[in-house]
C-alpha cells in the first residue's frame, strides 16, 4: 500500500512504480508533503484520484510546492488540460499554477487523455527549466510546434507521437541539449532546417514517421552519435547527404515511403579493400551504397569513378577484382590502338 510512503512530511521524491504497490493516490494524501519535488506514478495497480485541472486549482499539493517532475503516463486525466504557464518562473511563485510552472523539468503524461488549446500548449515554452515534455498519444492536444519549441533553451526530450492535432513547423534553432525529438504521426510539416540539427545540438533520436515533412535532407542530419533515425511516410526528396556515412552508432533507420527520395548513398573510399560504412552494412534494405574513389587516387583519372559496395561491380574483393579487370582491359585496348598507329 501507498500509505506508509506518505507518512514522512519531508518526502521530496515519490516514485510509485512496480507491481508491489497498490491503492489510490488522492489529493488528501499529498497535501501534507510540503517539500515534494518529484512525483511519478507508473504502476497500473495505483489509481490516481486527481487531475491536472485539480493541480491547477491548487487543490492537490501543499502551498509553496513547486514540482520539478510529474509523471502520470497512462493514468486517465479525463480530459484535463495541460497547465497554463503564460506566467512562469519566479513570477508565478504565488500564482495558482506555481506547482507546474515555476521550476518544472519533466512533464510526462502520455496516453493520459490530456487536452490543450493552442495557446495553452504554447505557454509551456515559458517554463525556462523544462527539459522533458512527453505527451504522446493525446489527440486532444492542439497547437503548433514552432510556437512551443522556439523559446525552450534547456529542452532535451520532446515527444509528441500520435498527437494528431499538433502541427506547425520545426523551428530553425533547437536547444543545444536536444537529444530526442519524436513527431511521429503528427501534422508537423515543412522542411527540416539544417540549423535545427547544428553541431551544437546533441541529437541522438530523430523520429518523424508519418508526419508531413518535405524538401531535401540537410547535411547536418549525418550525426556520428545518432542512434535512431526514422523519416518514413513523408515527402522528402533529393539525394541522401554523404555525411550520413559518418553515422557509426545508428541502431534503427527507416527511409521508406518517400517516393521522391533517392536512397543511394555515395561513399568516398581511399582503399579498394576498405569496409563499407556501418550504415551500409547494417541497413541494406533501406539504402544502396555506392563507393566512389576521390580524384587523388592514382588509378582514378578525370571523369573516372570507382564504384563498389552495392553498386556496379558488387562488394568486397569481388568488386575490386572486377574493377581491376576493367582497368586491365582498357590498358590492353589502348596499347593495341597505339600499336596500330605505329604500324601504320
Amino acid at each position: 500500500p501507498l500509505d506508509p510512503l506518505l507518512e514522512n512530511a519531508a518526502l521530496r521524491t515519490l516514485y510509485a512504480v512496480g507491481s508491489a504497490l497498490n491503492g489510490t493516490l488522492s489529493a488528501d494524501m499529498l497535501r501534507n508533503l510540503t517539500r515534494l519535488e518529484r512525483l511519478a506514478v507508473s504502476s497500473t495497480r495505483v489509481q490516481v484520484a486527481f487531475t491536472l485541472d485539480d493541480v491547477a486549482r491548487g487543490g492537490v499539493f501543499a502551498r509553496g510546492v513547486a514540482l520539478r517532475a510529474l509523471e502520470l503516463n497512462g493514468h486517465d486525466q479525463r480530459g484535463a488540460s495541460l497547465p497554463d504557464c503564460t506566467v512562469a518562473g519566479a513570477a508565478a511563485v504565488n500564482a495558482s499554477n506555481a506547482v507546474l510552472c515555476v521550476r518544472l523539468e519533466r512533464l510526462h503524461v502520455s496516453g493520459a487523455n490530456v487536452t490543450a488549446t493552442a495557446a495553452r500548449f504554447a505557454s509551456l515554452g515559458n517554463v525556462a527549466t523544462l527539459k522533458e515534455l512527453v505527451v504522446s498519444d493525446n489527440a486532444g492536444i492542439h497547437g503548433a510546434l514552432h510556437e512551443l519549441a522556439a523559446p525552450l533553451p534547456t529542452i532535451e526530450v520532446l515527444q509528441l507521437r500520435n498527437c494528431v492535432n499538433v502541427g506547425g513547423t520545426v523551428p530553425p534553432m533547437l536547444g543545444k541539449s536536444f537529444r530526442r525529438l519524436d513527431l511521429s504521426n503528427t501534422r508537423v510539416s515543412g522542411t527540416l532546417p539544417a540549423s535545427a540539427l547544428s553541431p551544437h545540438t546533441w541529437m541522438t533520436e530523430l523520429l518523424l514517421s508519418n508526419a508531413r515533412f518535405s524538401g531535401t535532407l540537410p547535411t547536418s542530419i549525418g550525426r556520428p552519435h545518432m542512434s535512431h533515425l526514422r523519416l518514413d511516410g513523408n515527402d522528402f526528396e533529393g539525394v541522401l547527404p554523404t555525411e550520413m556515412a559518418r553515422m557509426t552508432k545508428l541502431r534503427s533507420l527507416n527511409l521508406t515511403g518517400n517516393a521522391r527520395l533517392n536512397r543511394t548513398l555515395v561513399v568516398a573510399v581511399r582503399n579498394l579493400n576498405a569496409p563499407l560504412p556501418h550504415i551500409c552494412m547494417q541497413f541494406p534494405e533501406q539504402l544502396q551504397c555506392v563507393a566512389v574513389a576521390p580524384p587523388d587516387i592514382e588509378f582514378a583519372g578525370p571523369g573516372f569513378a570507382n564504384v563498389l559496395g552495392n553498386g556496379l561491380f558488387g562488394g568486397g574483393a569481388g568488386g575490386a577484382a572486377a574493377l581491376i579487370g576493367v582497368i586491365v582491359a582498357i590498358v590492353v585496348l589502348v596499347l593495341a590502338l597505339v600499336a596500330c598507329v605505329v604500324g601504320a
